[in-house]
């Protein structure tokens, strides 16, 4: 659960945020926020070396000889987070593993069947052919190639190994024509032998890409999604393709003119599915229970809230907890699969719970103690205990090779909600000035009676405090523990103070007295003052000026701490009288999926499209008999048109591509 380091695609990243020692510019030689490329990176533990890790990172440009973007680059990365005071180095650089033409992203691995090296399979590219390559300590090497009976057609897409490493799946959508296609194969993690392929192929509408898969914890199901619809295949039977089951339909929901189509997703620790989101949004939908067949799955859209928009990507990790693949011929090192024993629980009622097992390392036996003199020896049983307050439960699990055991404090209130809130609500708060003055709320049901607590805060540098308000003066981890005296029930908070100042770095685009302003999408809240008595709190918003001028335009941004101020001169003038006049246009429709229609054209005409940052995007000539913008190679978004007529009378008019 700590942060060691994290990469973009081009730079490493320290658990300080800061750019890690060595670890800049991998693929680019210049600063950039991401290298847009699904699964372009995976993070590898160094056997036997707890300081050691290897990123395999790949490429994505432009070839102009196979006319299209590619990874033709293999590399590998060595850091080592003993370096620099446990912030990390990168000691070994950018290490060429393999060059030739592979599909995109969809870095992957699966652990070998010794239960200490590890697979790593790359598909050539418009190619049946695959690539070995084995991970042992330190290095990388390339271990040769085979063939699959059905060539993937490279596209926007995800791969992902089953938890149990037995099969690999891999989705992708190449383009309307072709559409979509899936490939699952059965695994030999002794030899790295793919075989045993299983492909399907299919035509939607040219909006329904799809762009992810992953299997259920238990490895029994397989998921796949589009842009509107979950779908669930059962591994168990001969002809996987006629299982396929609709488990989740978007919804209607939409935020700020973006649509949060379903995109990629992960399996996380806790045996849930998360998914990802295509365009902006502040959510990930979750598969509550993989395992389970159906709509028993449990699909919620939007079940993890985040206090920051994110779009398109997960994390991208392989299974870290497979071992040994017991009494293969690979089964030399001496390995043994020890269970480690972990679950959580789900509220049923007040008293009654279900606890679900988390276990791995191949576990075979159960033993639960729910610390109320009852016992079950079920995967994951029903428990109701029989009052509220504070129970330690344990899980025993076992196997051949030995047993593990894990305990938690469950705490029970029949009377309602009870948590530590420190507001603000944000996990992050990003701060330049302090202090900052936070109180504990504790929700239970309708009372507030703080005399019914404790509380117990403690910070960096040794603070500590139990009061119920404190004053925060460093950056750094806050937490606090609030006990319910009457029952013992104890529960817990955390937010992380970050010193980061917000930044104004205002544009605009102009048409006479006609003027649209544009903000920085990052911040949290914007102030605008046009210069002529009139504000605004839009992030983007359009202003007309009554009369021409010289203006001095003021914009703050802030957050909850910190804000940033700049000041700009815009000249309001008339180019001349006809071009006073605004036109009485119409845009239709808004949203749209690919074209807008103009209404009221009379002359012909320009229309420039912009972003909302102020970069021209394309600029297309209207006719009278159609005249129409397309929008049909830019990403969902909101754009600005801009129509000048051959009178150079201007109208601009904000609208949304996607829903």
């Amino acid at each position: 659960g700590e942060l060691l380091f994290y990469t973009n695609g081009n730079d490493i990243i320290s658990l300080n945020h800061e750019y890690m020692e060595n670890g800049t510019f991998l693929m680019e030689e210049e600063q950039c926020d991401h290298i847009f490329m699904y699964q372009g990176g995976i993070i590898l533990p160094i056997e036997d070396d707890d300081s050691k890790y290897m990123l395999i990172h790949t490429n994505y440009e432009y070839y102009p000889e196979i006319f299209r973007r590619s990874s033709k680059l293999l590399y590998s990365s060595i850091i080592d987070m003993n370096e620099n005071d446990g912030l990390g180095k990168v000691v070994r650089r950018k290490e060429l593993v393999y060059d030739e033409y592979m599909m995109t992203g969809k870095l992957q691995a699966v652990r070998h069947a010794n239960g200490q090296d590890w697979w790593v399979f790359r598909l050539q590219l418009n190619s049946q052919k695959y690539l070995r390559f084995l991970v042992k300590g330190e290095s990388m090497t390339y271990e040769g190639f085979g063939f699959v009976d059905e060539r993937p057609i490279d596209g926007i897409g995800q791969m992902h190994f089953s938890p149990d490493g037995s099969k690999l799946a891999i989705i992708n959508y190449a383009n309307p024509t072709v559409g979509n296609n899936l490939s699952v194969f059965e695994v030999d993690r002794c030899e790295g032998v793919l075989y045993n392929q299983k492909y399907y192929q299919w035509q939607d509408d040219m909006e329904q890409v799809s762009p992810g898969v992953c299997f259920s914890p238990d490895s029994k199901f397989l998921y796949s999604c589009n842009y509107d619809t979950l779908h669930q295949y059962d591994l168990s039977e001969m002809d996987l393709f006629s299982t396929r089951e609709v488990v989740g339909i978007r919804d209607s929901f939409t935020k700020e003119n973006f649509t949060p189509y379903f995109w990629q997703m992960q399996l996380g620790p806790d045996s849930k599915i998360y998914m990802g989101t295509s365009n902006g949004s502040k959510h990930r939908n979750i598969i509550h229970d993989p395992n389970q067949k159906g709509l028993a799955c449990k699909f919620e859209q939007r079940g993890l809230p985040l206090p920051n928009w994110g779009s398109f990507s997960v994390p991208n990790h392989p299974n870290y907890r497979l071992g040994p693949l017991e009494g293969s011929m690979c089964d030399t090192l001496g390995i043994d699969n020890i269970p480690v024993a972990k679950f959580r629980q789900e509220d049923s009622t007040a008293l009654r719970m279900q606890f679900k097992d988390l276990s791995y390392y191949e576990p075979q036996t159960w033993l639960w103690d729910f610390g109320d003199a009852s016992t079950s020896t079920a995967k994951n049983p029903y428990h109701e205990f029989p009052m509220e307050g504070q129970y330690k439960v344990c899980l025993t699990v076992s196997n051949t090779n030995g047993q593990s055991t894990f305990c938690k404090e469950i705490c029970l209130l029949t009377e309602g909600e009870f948590l530590a809130e420190i507001p603000p609500l944000p996990d992050t708060l990003l701060c330049k000035e302090l202090p900052f003055e936070w109180e504990v709320l504790v929700p239970l049901m309708d009372t507030l009676n703080m005399e019914d607590f404790s509380i117990d805060w403690s910070g960096p540098q040794e603070f500590e405090s139990k009061d119920k308000q404190i004053m925060i003066s460093k950056k750094g981890k806050y937490s606090v523990e609030v006990e319910h005296l009457s029952t013992g029930c104890i529960m817990y908070d955390s937010i992380q103070v970050i010193l980061e100042k917000p930044h104004s770095n205002p544009s605009y685009l102009s048409a006479d007295l006609n003027y649209s302003f544009f903000g920085n999408a990052d911040t949290l809240s914007h102030f605008w003052d046009f210069g002529d008595s009139n504000v605004s709190e839009a992030e983007n918003p359009i202003h007309l000026y009554a009369e021409e001028g010289v203006y001095t335009v003021t914009h703050i941004v802030s957050n909850d701490c910190e804000k940033d101020t700049s000041y700009f001169e815009v000249n309001a003038s008339l180019v001349g009288l006809e071009s006073s006049s605004v036109f009485e246009l119409k845009l239709y429709p808004n949203p749209t999926k690919n074209i807008i229609y103009v209404k009221g054209l009379e002359e012909k005409s320009v229309a420039q499209v912009y972003s909302v940052h102020g970069l021209s995007m394309s600029q297309q000539t209207l006719n009278l008999g159609n005249p129409e913008i397309s929008l049909k190679n830019l990403p969902d978004g909101i754009y600005f048109i801009k129509i000048i007529s051959s009178e150079d009378t201007v109208f601009i008019e904000k609208v949304t591509k996607g829903h």
